[in-house]
């Protein structure tokens, strides 16, 4: 996941995305992370909606990521209000065409999650992971899934 200006450290897709396609899942990374329950992103993070959405695909509720990013329960709320229903399909859809394109091998074996916003996030983690390895360069996995997603991740769907 790209770095937050102010952020000490950034969350991974899987060691960088050299993991294997059945082990892709998203690992968020913070100073302080135990076991079970990462610790939240520092206070001034700036990419909180991007942890917000993390937490919830793991399922949490938007009342306990408010308290974990000591933001407002009202502005959590309305980053995770914009990622429900029919969004996190079409999501989901985004990052298995963009895997497709670049490495079909590479969503054979994507594990389930126990959300659908869980399954559309590695769906998107996948797309990362196959770019990485077609184009044999890094680039921040967030800057990916904002072009694979046009922008969208937090978004209204397109009209088709």
């Amino acid at each position: 996941m790209g770095a937050c200006p102010g952020c000490p450290t950034t969350g991974r897709v899987n060691s960088a995305g050299t993991a294997t396609p059945g082990a892709l899942r998203f690992v968020p990374v913070y100073p302080g992370a135990a076991a079970g329950r990462p610790a939240a992103p520092p206070r001034g993070c700036r990419r909180g909606d991007r942890w917000a959405l993390l937490a919830k695909a793991r399922g949490g509720g938007y009342r306990a990521i408010a308290v974990d990013l000591q933001r407002p329960p009202s502005t959590v709320r309305r980053w995770l209000r914009r990622i429900r229903g029919e969004h996190v399909g079409w999501l989901r859809r985004q990052g298995i065409e963009q895997a497709c394109r670049f490495d079909p091998e590479v969503i054979s074996d994507l594990p389930v999650q126990s959300t659908e916003l869980g399954d559309a996030l590695v769906a998107l983690a996948a797309a990362v992971h196959a770019v990485r390895r077609r184009l044999a360069r890094h680039a921040e996995a967030w800057t990916l899934i904002g072009v694979f997603t046009g922008g969208r991740l937090l978004g209204p769907t397109p009209a088709t």
